[in-house]
């Protein structure tokens, strides 16, 4: 009778137990927290397009980052937006509501080599739709892409600027806080 060497089986025993691991990683997918995680991603700047909106050239800034989260819900409904009390654009006392957005971005400028807050009262905050039209829970992970506009009439020549960016899923949960690499726009 063939015996085997009792290694043969232990490596059998690795190999059965990898593929288990493997196997029900892939049917339950990857274990993010439901607390959502954002790295920035290198950003995209086009020089000295035409708004659309306004018909004036600007420079267009697109934040771009990686997100992770467990229980993907993550983005906002016009209706989110509208009716419940947790979104709407102010608190019942009036004063803003910070959760009218889920993207909150902050913008700082460089300025004798320091940079500095620069968002004196210009709003760069914003709302991102539900990631996961489905509306099933379950972890999700992509890439998101936030686009900013600089009029090249009130952007300083070569105007070096950061961004500051942290995202809030539906839970309330805040993100972590990411800082982009600098940025030049309205080169010159």
């Amino acid at each position: 009778m063939f015996k085997r060497p009792v290694t043969t089986y232990f490596i059998l025993l690795l190999l059965a137990m990898a593929a288990l691991t493997v196997g029900c990683e892939l049917i339950t997918g990857p274990d993010f927290g439901v607390v959502p995680k954002i790295e920035p991603r290198p950003s995209k700047v086009f020089y000295n397009i035409i708004d659309s909106r306004l018909g004036n050239r600007v420079d267009s800034v697109i934040v771009v980052l990686h997100f992770e989260d467990g229980d993907g819900d993550l983005g906002l409904t016009s209706e989110d937006r509208q009716s419940n009390p947790k979104f709407q654009q102010n608190n019942a006392d009036g004063t803003p509501n910070r959760y009218y957005y889920n993207y909150f971005a902050r913008v700082f400028r460089k300025v004798k080599g320091e940079f500095v807050d620069a968002n004196a009262g210009v709003p760069f905050s914003g709302a991102f739709p539900p990631l996961k039209p489905d509306g099933k829970p379950g972890p999700i992970e992509g890439e998101l892409e936030y686009s900013l506009l600089f009029p090249l009439s009130s952007s300083l020549p070569n105007d070096t600027l950061r961004f500051e960016i942290q995202i809030v899923d539906k839970e309330l949960h805040e993100s972590n806080i990411i800082l982009t690499d600098p940025i030049v726009v309205n080169p010159r």
